[in-house]
């Protein structure tokens, strides 16, 4: 009885039924061991893609944190060289009252060591290509060309226009020419501006422009870079 058990087990049709199985096993244990491993490997290669786009956001967001500060350091220096507009000689210098020609060149000369000593005090002094000061009452002062006269009217200046739109506010503006410069001796800044208002009266003597090296500002751009190719750049005025 067991020899004809063994002799039926044995036959072709029961190995090759028991082969096929153990074959569909095998396969079956492989197709799962790959799907697993290949889950696993698309797991892992999301988190460590998304870590490292999120390092580098983080990374990219400080960057241009500390870029923005330095950006605005300049600018803040730049905008205490306005206080020059309210200082006690400027307005003598911008009264619509009459002065002698003795009184005005020794206010010019007053003035003129007002920008020397706040480029003595501020650390971007050197980034600041000039300072000038429009008064409505005719007189004019840059810190290259000391007094000078304008051709033309003063509202006829661009940038007195817009800094005319709200006096008291300080405007940013890009100017690639200095038409209300005795001496056009540079080009391309940022200039920035308001109008010089008498504080008790408020009334509108004239416009304290400081100008600042607009390749400064691109500078501190081109130097910084995000990886080895990614860098920052001004886009539009």
């Amino acid at each position: 009885m067991k020899k004809l058990f063994s002799s039926i087990v044995n036959s072709p049709p029961f190995r090759i039924f028991d082969t096929s199985l153990r074959a569909r096993l095998v396969v079956f244990f492989a197709f799962i061991t790959v799907i697993t491993v290949s889950t696993v490997g698309f797991i892992s290669y999301g988190q460590v893609r998304r870590s490292i786009e999120r390092s580098t956001t983080e990374s990219t967001q400080v960057i241009a944190e500390q870029l923005k500060t330095n950006i605005e350091l300049v600018f803040r220096d730049a905008e205490r060289f306005l206080k020059i507009g309210t200082h006690s000689t400027t307005m003598a210098f911008l009264s619509p009252l009459e002065q002698s020609e003795e009184s005005t060149y020794r206010l010019s000369l007053d003035i003129i060591d007002l920008f020397k000593l706040f480029r003595e005090i501020y650390e971007f002094d050197s980034r600041i290509k000039g300072i000038h000061i429009l008064g409505f009452n005719g007189n004019h002062i840059g810190e290259q060309e000391g007094r000078y006269e304008l051709d033309g009217d003063l509202s006829d200046l661009q940038i007195v226009r817009t800094a005319m739109n709200r006096p008291g506010e300080v405007y940013l503006i890009p100017n690639k020419t200095i038409d209300y410069a005795g001496i056009e001796s540079y080009k391309d800044v940022i200039s920035i501006t308001r109008i010089i208002v008498r504080p008790v009266t408020r009334e509108l003597m004239g416009v304290i422009i400081i100008d600042v090296d607009r390749q400064a500002i691109t500078a501190l751009c081109e130097n910084i870079r995000i990886g080895e190719t990614g860098h920052f750049s001004i886009i539009s005025d």
